[in-house]
């Protein structure tokens, strides 16, 4: 079992959320968490469209629906001791998986991610990859705990990845100073990412192409699915480089 999964138990007993209730911003959530985890020695990183918002917009994206965090494995029994303070500050875990924490937030409409940051096995190590978070292996050490790079928001530094620039090219293409609706950086296993590559060109890296409107069928691969099956779901995934199919 994963390390999250073998501490960590999601609350049973989640407040209900009052639309009528949310009245705490996200950017207090997120000011109070660091609190807790420094006051508690606890590194951690913005990571993923909070670290993308940060560094493009210095706050949050506006249609971003959540907060992403990330922190070392080896501080997960660190965290496990800190359940019931983040609960009496209104942070409730509302489900644990492998790779993170999903946390419920007390009167505010976001939603909180806590993932964590592994060292891969010696198998994946001898590859190259110093990193596995979120699903995904890191070739680049963008996590070295010896070296820091911050970013100031809402007058306060936090961590983030080093070399961001690379890590921001890397999860949301070169493109990525752009603002896109959408343009979530989702993992793709191997099997997905290649026949992505092979049948599908999309405005993300292969490795975070999840969002299947971000993708087009290649020229070659639309003609033959229009031919063979141009009502099946299979065709109809993916954008076509044809826009007048689109609108049939």
């Amino acid at each position: 079992m994963w390390l999250l999964e073998t501490l960590f138990t999601p609350n049973t007993i989640l407040p209900k959320i009052d639309p009528e209730d949310i009245c705490v911003d996200r950017k207090d959530k997120l000011l109070q968490m660091k609190q807790l985890l420094d006051a508690h020695q606890i590194d951690f990183y913005l990571t993923q469209g909070t670290c993308l918002g940060a560094i493009r917009e210095k706050n949050f994206i506006e249609y971003d629906h959540d907060i992403d965090l990330a922190f070392y494995e080896w501080d997960a029994k660190k965290l496990l001791t800190l359940v019931p303070k983040l609960e009496d500050q209104g942070f409730f875990i509302e489900e644990v998986t492998k790779s993170n924490l999903r946390l419920q937030l007390a009167h505010c409409k976001a939603t909180m991610d806590l993932w964590i940051l592994h060292k891969p096995n010696f198998f994946y190590t001898l590859m190259g990859y110093k990193w596995w978070v979120n699903n995904c292996l890191l070739k680049p050490n963008y996590f070295n705990p010896e070296s820091v790079q911050t970013v100031d928001l809402f007058n306060t530094q936090f961590r983030v990845p080093v070399h961001i620039e690379d890590y921001l090219v890397e999860h949301y293409g070169t493109d990525w100073e752009i603002p896109k609706k959408n343009h979530n950086a989702i993992y793709r296993g191997k099997i997905s990412q290649f026949i992505t590559f092979l049948f599908v060109t999309s405005t993300m890296p292969k490795q975070f192409s999840g969002i299947e409107d971000r993708c087009t069928w290649k020229p070659w691969a639309s003609k033959l699915l229009k031919m063979v099956a141009p009502n099946s779901k299979l065709t109809q995934l993916y954008k076509h480089p044809d826009k007048a199919f689109l609108n049939q």
